[in-house]
């Protein structure tokens, strides 16, 4: 994780230096002496390893409870060029990947695990992470990518400037490559039914959502909806679709939560949340109604989509205090994030 990644997930005076929600069921912190793993319903830490400073956590399986994580390099058995593959119910090491670049962000899906390094991107197959092929990325060092996560069809998207390509991960072949914004990207995720793409450029006042055609040819990403956020220019965290890509959640720098309506392409309600400012969104495993919000604090958010009153109801807030080791939660009668 290079110094711009820790400033978006405002980590630079904190001893986090990373934080992931991974399978829409846990949190994971690399920290300057750790990992530490959250499940967020029921809240409860569920695993924690002081083995030197983590910048990247993944969770590849629940039964067994099994992890990927690379180093800072600062102890010299974490290389940030290598990959750590870890069971943490034996708490043993499987077995390790290595690459010649500094490896940027990890992802995956039910079949296939993405190694984002400096210059590449890295495809296995998974269960057994074996290794398929490798894309050159023309924008070097850009960590942001985006893998498909459930569906018929692995896709990969990722940057090119102020385009976007777009990957089939069966046939391994380019789908395309669109100009999405007249700057670069800052963001780019796929909908539930991977028949959607939307994406955010470095400005953040616009947020498009394109069409992905079956077929893979240069015009199969068509422009299909436009969200104005704001008119102030913005770093946007995370855009994220929602209850059955009906809803679009956007986090940004401006302490709004901004939920559009895809279909008549307006806003459908905010969220002003202060001090706290979201950096991840996601939905939560047990109730696709249920917004999970993480903070750099770090704090946990649960809010329900309310559809029919048009807002945001909070559920309940998660604090996790990695000094003194202790974590509040706290419901609806509790103290809430955004008075």
């Amino acid at each position: 994780m290079n110094l711009v990644d820790r400033e978006l997930l405002g980590l630079v005076d904190s001893d986090v230096l990373f934080f992931k929600l991974c399978l829409n069921e846990f949190v994971t912190f690399g920290l300057s002496d750790g990992i530490k793993i959250y499940r967020i319903d029921p809240f409860e830490n569920v695993w924690e390893g002081r083995i030197g400073e983590i910048k990247l956590v993944e969770v590849l399986s629940v039964s067994p409870c099994r992890i990927a994580f690379v180093g800072t390099g600062k102890d010299p058995s974490l290389s940030p060029r290598k990959i750590i593959f870890y069971n943490t119910t034996t708490s043993k090491k499987i077995d390790d990947l290595s690459f010649p670049k500094t490896i940027l962000s990890l992802d995956l899906n039910e079949t296939r695990f993405i190694v984002n390094t400096f210059d590449k991107i890295h495809i296995y197959e998974t269960p057994k992470f074996e290794f398929q092929t490798s894309i050159d990325k023309e924008t070097k060092g850009n960590s942001i990518c985006a893998l498909s996560k459930v569906g018929t069809r692995n896709l990969l998207a990722f940057p090119k400037k102020n385009f976007i390509q777009v990957y089939d991960l069966d046939s391994y072949e380019l789908c395309c490559s669109v100009k999405c914004h007249n700057n670069p990207i800052s963001s780019v995720g796929f909908g539930l039914n991977q028949s959607c793409l939307v994406t955010s450029s470095i400005i953040g006042t616009c947020i498009r959502i394109f069409q992905i055609n079956k077929n893979n040819n240069s015009n199969n990403l068509k422009k299909i909806k436009e969200f104005k956020r704001g008119t102030r220019k913005a770093k946007i965290f995370q855009t994220s679709f929602i209850f059955n890509d009906k809803y679009l959640l956007v986090t940004s720098k401006h302490k709004t939560i901004h939920v559009f309506d895809i279909e008549k392409e307006k806003t459908f309600c905010k969220l002003h949340l202060k001090p706290d400012i979201p950096r991840i969104c996601g939905i939560s495993k047990n109730n696709e109604n249920q917004i999970i919000l993480i903070t750099p604090e770090p704090n946990i958010l649960i809010y329900q989509l309310d559809v029919k009153n048009k807002k945001l109801a909070f559920i309940k807030s998660c604090s996790i205090d990695f000094n003194q080791e202790e974590q509040e939660e706290s419901g609806e009668k509790g103290e809430k994030k955004d008075k």
